[in-house]
């Protein structure tokens, strides 16, 4: 995975380079509004396989709460499909969340 920005920084455009079900993919996207003490950041996906291929607009907004002393993160999509043939991302759901996991996994064992 690359990551070229100014992270965090409305404006800021992102490029993630990924490997989902078993491709190379590219998601380029820029930075629609962060909040840190909401800790809220959203994202435009402005290029790449999702909406060069897929769909005609596609949104991420990622927001982290705190429950107790756990901390939850909430993944919203947005997407306007060109027509009914084309799927729901639910596959990139069930991908973030694994990747989500993962991060979690690691940082509990540092």
């Amino acid at each position: 995975m690359v990551v070229i920005c100014d992270r965090g920084i409305v404006g800021s455009v992102i490029s993630w380079h990924y490997t989902h079900e078993g491709k190379k993919k590219i998601s380029k996207q820029i930075i629609e509004a962060a909040n840190d003490e909401n800790h809220i950041i959203v994202f435009k996906v402005i290029g790449g396989d999702l909406v060069d291929e897929l769909y005609k607009t596609f949104t991420i907004t990622l927001n982290v709460d705190k429950k107790g002393d756990k901390e939850v993160a909430t993944w919203t999509f947005e997407f306007e499909k060109p027509d009914t043939s084309v799927p729901y991302p639910t596959s990139l759901m069930d991908y973030l969340c694994d990747l989500v996991k993962d991060l979690d996994t690691y940082n509990n064992t540092k």
